[in-house]
């Protein structure tokens, strides 16, 4: 048996392949060391996080969220991880098309490099009212190590997942919310290989899903650097999520098993109430944008009408031009939708005869006034 080669550094390509050629090409390891073949066994990754029915993080490799700054990256991570937490038989308040497994007692592991502590657990809390649960389950480790210098980052993270994988029997998944931090610069090519390379040997080794949350370039979609190009590649799927208003879309990007059609476009919003992100329709939708235009227009006919039960035609249209400033004609346009949406009404047949507001029947016997004749 050849022994191993060893190539000291600064040795040029030369030398390398003068080593490699050395070896015997006869020799079992050489041959079958890596070697795939069609008669050989080969777990199928199983799926864990979906996208409605599509596949978007496999255990054994590393998947991808991405956006830009404030885009709502760490809601989406917010609603996998609940999934993951949440107790047999409740309903998770996740967003609507983002799945995942149950972890069922195995390691959920949380890591934040970017955010303050008091902002992760802000985080963790909005996890744990998603799943439903009051305390921290033993099984979920959420750690705040922005601190850390890229070097021990890895150190820890190596550390933590060894010693949950043998106080839980195993890893469940992985979510890095700021990938890009285990490097000193997302642009070295060497460091970002490495990187990438460290977080597909935690997958494999664990069996689970990598998740890395990683920023896209100011103004542009790709994800940033080399570190980027290169976790773009080695990906089993790759999510990106924008903001437009108070609007996040999460669209699929890269997804090795499954078409673009799989995964349609989700949509969430910030719930003040809630606090914390929930689906919402697509603001660009036909039936969203109807909606806003009939809400809009009922609001801007009360303030027509405020103080007023009835106003001449004249009056109405230069109110509209008022409050909207625009022209005659567009406050004509404006008037004529409220006479077609039955927000007002003529009172009489007369061609002088003033408006007023409609009021449905109910509303006005709550108030005490009489019905419309």
């Amino acid at each position: 048996m050849s022994k191993p080669v060893h190539i000291a550094e600064g040795e040029n390509i030369d030398d390398v392949l003068f080593e490699i050629a050395k070896i015997d090409e006869a020799e079992p390891d050489i041959l079958n060391l890596h070697r795939i073949t069609a008669e050989g066994h080969y777990p199928q990754a199983e799926p864990v996080v979906f996208i409605e029915s599509a596949a978007f993080a496999a255990r054994e490799n590393v998947s991808a969220v991405s956006g830009p700054a404030k885009g709502g990256k760490t809601g989406a991570i917010s609603a996998i991880l609940a999934q993951t937490l949440t107790p047999d038989g409740w309903e998770c308040d996740g967003i609507a098309g983002v799945k995942a497994l149950p972890a069922n007692g195995k390691a959920v592991i949380y890591l934040d490099t970017e955010q303050a502590a008091a902002d992760q657990q802000y985080q963790v809390k909005t996890i744990h009212s998603r799943a439903g649960i009051t305390r921290t389950p033993d099984n979920f480790f959420a750690h705040n190590i922005r601190e850390l210098s890229p070097k021990d980052k890895i150190k820890f993270t190596g550390s933590l997942c060894e010693a949950a994988a043998a106080a839980t029997g195993g890893i469940h998944v992985i979510v890095i919310d700021g990938g890009a931090d285990y490097l000193k610069s997302v642009n070295d090519e060497q460091e970002s290989t490495e990187a990438v390379l460290f977080f597909m040997r935690l997958s494999t080794l664990y069996n689970c899903p990598v998740i890395i949350v990683v920023h896209t370039n100011p103004g542009g979609e790709k994800e940033r650097g080399h570190f980027g190009s290169d976790l773009q590649r080695k990906c089993y799927g790759l999510i990106n999520v924008t903001r437009e208003g108070d609007v996040s879309t999460l669209s699929p990007k890269l997804l090795r098993k499954a078409g673009m059609k799989d995964a349609p476009l989700i949509h969430f919003t910030y719930d003040q109430y809630k606090g914390y992100h929930t689906a919402c329709d697509d603001p660009k939708s036909n039936a969203v944008q109807a909606r806003e235009k009939s809400i809009a227009l009922t609001s801007l006919t009360h303030q027509v009408f405020e103080g007023h039960d009835t106003l001449p035609h004249g009056k109405i249209i230069l109110k509209i031009q008022a409050i909207r400033d625009v022209k005659e004609t567009t406050a004509k346009d404006e008037f004529r939708r409220m006479i077609a949406n039955e927000l007002i009404e003529k009172i009489g047949p007369g061609k002088t005869d003033p408006y007023r507001l409609v009021i449905k029947r109910a509303e006005r016997a709550e108030n005490g006034r009489p019905p419309l004749s």
